[in-house]
């Protein structure tokens, strides 16, 4: 993985190098490739900066009620929340790189698993204390696939900053005429709308490296959707009941919030169940069933943290101000 990292981004294995083995003429490459990188950024964003900025600032529509003259725009209030919260969070650095670097990890791990696979195979196999062969490795690839999938998502944890990151705006937000209930589901669709892709992107990817059997690929893609989900409702429970809306900057709310540490170790827990479940059932039901019993685990426990979120989370989200 290294190896492969450092390929891709030379200054990473620059700055190993330095720390190992100093020398004077890498620590000058160093500085001017990091020098060349800015420079090259800064010209860019002065080319594109007032056209991004204008374009953000103009009003997009998906609807025209057409009034006599008059024209009045308007887009569907569910559609337009979700684009709030996309918004909200690719202009927020520290919550993409926190919370969305797993999903970029899981589209690299997944092309360094098609690249590198009979390596990484090798290394397994042969730390003797771990007993594993390489013929359990390839006859068990969709539940390794799984695995991914299940700590991807895990990883994932958007929603338990978009209440914090609502910060003074909560109370002009609960005054909107709409329903609480659409205002949460839509931070949901939202973070779905981020994650999903990747993980499918991943999917696929994995799917034609190992040509995996269409019924197991297409309960894959139902757990890419289920597994991730469940991480986002969780995520907003835990932020509704742990706001933290007078934070002074968004890295508070990212960062040191006790939403953010609750969702990871509640997603970390889901994740050693959800492992030692496959664990006991791998030598007794075949793949394709333990992938459905978990996409009917994953459906049950949706289904249950969106009426909680419909009831309990609904109240508590109106109780919130600043």
């Amino acid at each position: 993985i290294f190896n492969a990292i450092t390929k891709i981004y030379y200054p990473a294995g620059a700055y190993v190098k330095l720390v190992v083995d100093f020398n004077v003429w890498d620590l000058i490459v160093f500085i001017f490739v990091h020098i060349g990188i800015f420079v090259l950024g800064i010209l860019l964003l002065s080319k594109v900066y007032f056209k991004i900025n204008s374009r953000l600032k103009s009003v997009s529509t998906t609807k025209k009620v057409k009034n006599n003259k008059l024209v009045i725009k308007s887009s569907n209030k569910t559609i337009s929340l979700i684009k709030k919260e996309l918004n909200t969070f690719f202009t927020t650095p520290v919550l993409v790189i926190n919370a969305g670097f797993s999903s970029v990890l899981f589209i690299v791990l997944s092309i360094i698993i098609t690249i590198k696979f009979n390596g990484l195979v090798d290394s397994i196999t042969s730390v003797k204390e771990l007993n594993i062969t390489k013929d359990f490795i390839m006859s068990n690839i969709s539940i390794l696939i799984f695995g991914l999938i299940a700590l991807t998502s895990c990883m994932t944890t958007i929603t338990s900053s978009l209440i914090s990151l609502e910060g003074k705006n909560i109370n002009i937000l609960r005054g909107l005429p709409i329903e609480e209930k659409t205002i949460l589901m839509s931070k949901v669709y939202a973070c779905l709308c981020i994650t999903t892709p990747a993980l499918l992107v991943g999917d696929i990817i994995l799917f034609i490296t190992f040509k995996t059997k269409f019924i197991e690929a297409l309960l894959l893609i139902l757990l890419s959707v289920l597994a991730p989900l469940v991480s986002h409702f969780i995520g907003l429970i835990v932020n509704l009941k742990y706001p933290k809306l007078d934070a002074e900057n968004s890295t508070e709310v990212v960062k040191q919030s006790a939403s953010s540490l609750v969702s990871t170790m509640i997603g970390m827990g889901l994740l050693v169940v959800i492992a030692f479940l496959v664990y006991k059932s791998i030598t007794v039901l075949s793949i394709t069933l333990i992938l459905l019993l978990a996409v009917v685990i994953y459906i049950i426990l949706n289904i249950i943290l969106y009426l909680y979120l419909s009831n309990k989370g609904v109240k508590e989200f109106k109780t919130l101000s600043v």
